[in-house]
């Protein structure tokens, strides 16, 4: 399965129980084996990036050593067989470790640090992004840690504070996670940004697939293998709008309430009468003057079917 469609849940298992026959000091020493991976939990891109970053920590390990004031975090869980050490922080570690050993390193046992009791599910998640400190999470990553979080019942907002970005860059990750497949895959194959990809889908919505798949093969014709908004078409300017269609009585109204209690002076509610009006205030004062013309008759307004007045504020 793909790490978007995974929901994850781990049951509280026994510290005790899941580390019989370890050793502890600060950290418990365990033996790589009895380290559990569960599949799709790491939200890390698998690009060359990812790989090149493995394969110069394995390099590093064979070199130097594994260096014990760099554990892997475990949660421990209980499930059918019992207590198990699940890896919830140091994938590439475990990984450039796996290769170093595959390669002849010989090593017995690695530091591993355990969460602490209490430790929820949303702290798990939140510590995907907040722990890569060394690394930080690429926006489609994070924006697949917003998502686990907001099917652990977190709000935006919550989910903002806990990882310390705004409420709008959350919304924004999540309308990426919640993109067609094509757009996802364009952003995860390194074929466009992702602030691209999020500007694409809110200014061409459905279509946006189809333009950034125009762009990139714009790019590649031009020997380029990322789009950048410089390949992308521009969406069709928006048609001038018709004058406003205004209801009857509330220019009626406003324009007697206005004359009869003297405010025809007044510009902050000649503004008010116009935004209610959606109009300008000039067509307002343009209003008002025909009124007292009038001597405390409203103008005569000529009206469409359905009783809506067209003022055309440029007269």
């Amino acid at each position: 399965m793909s790490q978007e469609e995974h929901e994850f849940e781990f049951a509280k298992g026994s510290v005790k129980s899941a580390m019989a026959g370890c050793k502890s000091a600060d950290l418990w020493k365990v033996p790589i084996d009895r380290i559990k991976v569960v599949d799709g939990f790491n939200v890390r891109v698998r690009d060359d990036a990812f790989w090149e970053r493995v394969r110069s920590t394995a390099d590093s390990i064979k070199e130097n050593g594994y260096y014990p004031d760099k554990p892997l975090a475990v949660f421990v869980s209980r499930d059918a067989t019992g207590d198990t050490l699940i890896l919830v922080d140091g994938h590439t570690r475990y990984e450039a470790l796996k290769l170093a050993i595959s390669e002849g390193y010989a090593i017995t046992t690695v530091p591993v640090a355990t969460k602490p009791s209490g430790t929820s599910m949303e702290d798990i998640t939140v510590a995907l992004a907040t722990g890569n400190t060394g690394h930080p999470l690429q926006p489609y990553e994070l924006a697949l840690v917003c998502k686990r979080l907001i099917g652990y019942g977190m709000s935006e907002e919550e989910i903002a504070k806990r990882l310390s970005i705004s409420a709008i860059y959350v919304k924004s990750l999540l309308s990426l996670v919640a993109a067609p497949r094509q757009v996802r895959e364009m952003v995860t194959a390194g074929k466009v940004s992702a602030t691209l990809a999020i500007q694409t889908l809110r200014e061409h919505g459905n279509e946006a697939p189809a333009v950034l798949k125009e762009g990139l093969a714009t790019a590649e014709a031009a020997g380029k293998d990322r789009v950048t908004g410089k390949q992308l078409r521009k969406s069709a300017p928006t048609a001038p709008q018709s004058p406003r269609k205004v209801p009857r009585a509330i220019v009626q109204r406003g324009v007697s309430w206005v004359v009869e209690r003297g405010l025809s002076d007044d510009q902050r509610i000649l503004d008010l009468l116009a935004h209610l009006a959606g109009t300008d205030a000039a067509a307002v004062r343009s209003l008002l003057d025909e009124h007292q013309k009038t001597q405390g008759s409203p103008p005569a307004l000529e009206s469409e079917p359905g009783g809506a007045t067209e003022i055309d504020p440029s007269t």
